[in-house]
């Protein structure tokens, strides 16, 4: 088997499986820069690797993705600072969506079949990580949440993929 420790994933390849392991059980498994840098980065490389036939998506810890890691004490453009960029460039939503939306929808599209194995939370932005794979197995613990659209009322940037997802 072949791993490799990335700073917010780890990735694993054994035979025709490729597993990328969310890795920030102490952060809830939280999305930052890094973990969707490190997620695109296995996604490539399993793509170029004809050896292997599936991607695995899972997490360590009690939950597979808590969404977003955006601290309280901070704020999003401390966190983020390509929101802040895109934003001071002219483009309010380029930022998120280059973050956030293009490499997780590389899940949707993504040439080789995709599982989700889902335990515990997911929440928020981590619904992409979990709906946009080809399979989802949810473990008997596992909820699902949209805190945008319960609490605030409006809808995050890639819940434009909703209606393709929950309709076909």
């Amino acid at each position: 088997m072949e791993r490799q420790e990335l700073e917010t994933v780890i990735y694993e390849k054994e035979d025709a499986v490729a597993r990328v392991i969310l890795n920030r059980p102490e952060k809830a498994n939280a999305q930052n820069s890094a973990m969707v840098a490190d997620v695109e980065h296995c996604l490539n490389d399993a793509a170029k690797d004809y050896r292997i036939k599936v991607v695995i998506l899972k997490a360590n810890g009690r939950g597979f993705c808590a969404g977003h890691d955006v601290p309280i004490d901070t704020g999003v453009e401390v966190t983020f600072p390509e929101f802040a960029a895109a934003e001071h460039a002219g483009h309010p939503w380029k930022g998120q969506a280059d973050l956030f939306l293009w490499p997780v929808l590389h899940l949707w599209e993504f040439e080789k079949p995709t599982v989700a194995a889902v335990h515990g939370y997911c929440i928020g932005g981590g619904t992409y990580f979990a709906c946009l794979p080809d399979v989802v197995i949810a473990a008997d613990d596992a909820y699902f949440q949209m805190p945008l659209v319960q609490g605030l009322g409006f809808p995050g940037g890639e819940t434009m993929v909703e209606p393709w997802l929950f309709m076909n």
